[in-house]
């Protein structure tokens, strides 16, 4: 890194430091490259991290489902498990989760008797103007209820069969949902080019990624 040093990077290009350190370790394990050890710790904090993470959402999935309310895993920790392979290469700071709007009130009522916080809650104004709601939890849990997938869907014409068939997979013996290739992708690029605090180029290798694994460039026209 001789002209970027990793103490002086932005919140968001240090996101992609355990993907870096992924790639470094699969390409060249026994060379001692730069920033070797320090590399490894960003990774194994964001591994821990996601892993906590993982374990909520499996329990969540588990009480949802008893309540007939089903939901999509959204961007990080779906991105993490079907495109990076790697639970700590895609750092992220909470869970998201889409569900049908037709859903809101159960599951709102659900994640608040589990002990989840919400300053604003799903109200029909919301439901109208915004796209999720964050509910945090006591013990440290963090999680955005979506009602629609990306603040590019905050329409009065916004129905969810336009996101087309979700994508199943499988991770530890759980079975999770999540947006289809073309859906991911849409939903990725609306999130990178809108405005946020934290540089948007973590969106740049989920783009590159669902791209190359999916291979949608097959199917631009």
């Amino acid at each position: 890194f001789p002209s970027h040093e990793i103490d002086r990077l932005d919140a968001g290009c240090y996101r992609l430091l355990p993907l870096l350190h992924t790639r470094l370790n699969n390409t060249c394990p026994d060379e001692n490259w730069s920033k070797k050890e320090l590399l490894k710790g960003v990774w194994k904090k964001s591994f821990l991290e996601n892993s906590t993470r993982l374990k909520s959402i499996v329990a969540l999935t588990h009480t949802l489902n008893q309540f007939g309310i089903r939901f999509q895993l959204l961007k990080g920790l779906a991105n993490a498990i079907l495109l990076y392979g790697d639970l700590g290469a895609r750092p992220m700071t909470d869970i998201d989760i889409l569900i049908k709007p037709k859903d809101l009130d159960a599951c709102h009522e659900v994640l608040t008797k589990q002990g989840w916080n919400c300053d604003a809650p799903p109200t029909p104004q919301r439901i109208r103007f915004q796209y999720a709601s964050t509910y945090l939890h006591p013990n440290g849990g963090n999680l955005d209820l979506h009602w629609r997938p990306s603040e590019g869907f905050t329409t009065d014409f916004y129905n969810p069969d336009d996101l087309g068939r979700h994508a199943a997979f499988s991770w530890m013996g759980n079975s999770f949902e999540t947006l289809n290739p073309a859906a991911n992708l849409a939903c990725t690029i609306l999130h990178g080019v809108a405005w946020n605090h934290l540089s948007p180029v973590r969106w740049v290798s989920d783009a590159m990624l669902i791209i190359k694994k999916s291979k949608l460039y097959r199917d631009w026209e």
